[in-house]
Formats: C-alpha cells, sequence, structure tokens
C-alpha cells in the first residue's frame, strides 16, 4: 500500500482497509489467530484518498458489525458500506456529506458519529447514524398530528452535519468551532469519545484534545427539523492542548482503547520517531 491503512475487529477477526493502484482501489485482508492474513481482495470501490473504519453493535439485532466510510474518488462525497460475519454489503451508501481531507468514526451508545475534515476550510464536521428502534420515531406537534419534518430515522444517515465545537461562545446561533490540520484520532472511553488532533496553524504543532458524552443523540429524517434531541443541540467540552506533544501536519496519529486505558501513537514533530502516551480516568 502506498497510502493510508484503517483497521477494525470483528469478533475473533480482524478487518484491514487500504489502497492499491496509485492509491485508489480500495483493497481489504483478514486476519485471525487460525489462518493468518488472507489474500487481498478488491472492494471494487475508489477513494481519494481518505477513509475510516469502526466497529459497532447494531442495536436493532443486538450484533457486532463494521462500517466502513470513505471520500469518493469522483466528487469528494462520502460514501458508506457495512460489513458482518456474511461479508460485504452489496451496495454502497451516500452518506451525503463531503470532505477533501481527514475522517474518524467511533460508536457512542446506539449511534455511530463520522467526523471530516470540512471542505476547503481547517474546521472539523460530524454527523450520525442510528442503530437503536427505539430513537427511531414518527414524530407529532403539540396538537397530535403528523410532524414528518421532526421524524428520526434507523440505519440511515443524517441528512444533515454540525462543526465540532462547543456552546461556550454560543451567542446568536454561532459557537466555537474547532480546527485541525492533521489526520483524526479517535476512540471511546468511559462513554466519552475522545478526539485528538494537531492544531491548525504552522506555528503552533501542539495536539489537542475534546470529548463528546452525548448518548441519546437523535438522526433526524429531514433537513426541516427543529433540531431537538440531534446533533444541532450537542456540543464537545472545552478544547484543550495535550501536554507537550507536537506533530508535523503530515504525522501519522492513531488511537485505541486498551481495557481501562486510551494508547495515543503518533509521529513526533520534525522526525520519523514513533512515540506513544496513555491516559485514563483517576480512580
Amino acid at each position: 500500500s502506498g497510502g493510508p491503512l484503517a483497521m477494525a475487529q470483528l469478533k475473533d477477526q480482524l478487518i484491514l482497509v487500504f489502497t492499491q493502484n496509485s492509491g485508489k482501489d480500495m483493497c481489504y485482508a483478514t486476519y485471525d489467530n487460525k489462518k493468518g492474513w488472507s489474500e487481498a481482495s478488491l472492494l471494487n470501490q475508489q477513494t481519494g484518498g481518505y477513509f475510516a473504519i469502526t466497529a459497532y453493535t447494531d442495536f436493532a439485532d443486538n450484533t457486532e458489525k463494521i462500517m466502513l466510510a470513505w471520500q469518493s474518488a469522483d466528487d469528494e462525497y462520502i460514501y458508506a458500506l457495512g460489513y458482518d460475519t456474511g461479508g460485504w454489503g452489496k451496495e454502497a451508501s451516500p452518506v451525503g456529506q463531503l470532505t477533501d481531507g481527514p475522517m474518524a468514526f467511533e460508536q457512542l451508545g446506539p449511534s455511530l458519529f463520522l467526523l471530516y475534515k470540512e471542505r476547503n476550510s481547517f474546521r472539523m464536521r460530524m454527523t450520525s447514524y442510528n442503530t437503536a428502534p427505539f430513537n427511531a420515531f414518527d414524530a407529532v406537534n403539540f396538537q397530535g398530528d403528523p410532524a414528518p419534518e421532526n421524524n428520526t430515522s434507523l440505519h440511515q444517515w443524517s441528512p444533515m452535519d454540525f462543526p465540532v465545537g462547543h456552546f461556550a461562545k454560543k451567542f446568536a446561533a454561532l459557537q466555537n468551532d474547532y480546527t485541525a490540520n492533521s489526520q483524526l484520532a479517535l476512540a471511546t472511553l468511559g462513554g466519552e469519545m475522545h478526539l485528538v488532533h494537531r492544531g491548525q496553524y504552522s506555528d503552533t504543532d501542539n495536539l489537542y484534545t475534546e470529548t463528546f458524552g452525548l448518548t441519546g443523540i437523535l438522526t433526524a429524517s429531514s433537513t426541516g427539523t427543529n433540531g431537538y434531541g440531534t446533533l444541532a443541540q450537542a456540543g464537545w467540552t472545552a478544547e484543550q492542548e495535550l501536554g507537550a506533544l507536537t506533530m508535523d501536519p503530515s504525522g501519522a496519529i492513531a488511537m485505541c482503547r486498551a481495557g481501562e486505558q486510551l494508547i495515543l501513537v503518533y509521529q513526533g514533530s520534525g522526525s520519523n520517531t514513533l512515540n506513544y502516551c496513555t491516559g485514563q480516568y483517576r480512580q
């Protein structure tokens, strides 16, 4: 592979996604302790260079699955494809959002959250995908009449996306939006998603972190929604500098949960050295 890698675990199997043939053709290989690595197989999908993968629990049937999202090679729209014990899905589904940069994927509660670089800017955005039947309903108004514009969905992507930011500076519908100039590292620990990324500006190569811990998020079916219970009402914590950790914009970074710890691996600023650090909640 001459491009990025993404890997997730489904039960006793690893699924690795990578690119070949000038970095556009997406391929995958699997690994288990008995058979080792499989041969590489084409996904019959092409990417513009950015993709992310996550393992998740589908609350609708209580099974473990994989979701892969990638930037299209043609138009910068994001698409997604599922994987379970029966293999990959037959057709990719459009996420309905645009990106020209890195993305990251994670589950929190019954929802999948996809984070990605906003096209033509350094801001980060996010959208959601609900897996729980109890979070999908047909809405009614105060008079008891159907209000389909406020319906919420199951196994569908939100038609809207929202900035990664918090509401501490919110006034007249403005909020403090976070920016990044690097790959995005995202992992869940203690019921919260932890995001790590480099700052935007070239003269500040520090890593920053923020968390998101709201688990009851609804996924709206329509852009006409009043936003109740959706990401329109959900913010991240205040951004914090992550100690003295620094990296270059093109540096490698990844993070995962191991037991009660997070393990962050990153390429140090101005070097090819891989460093790591751990984080956990204090007892």
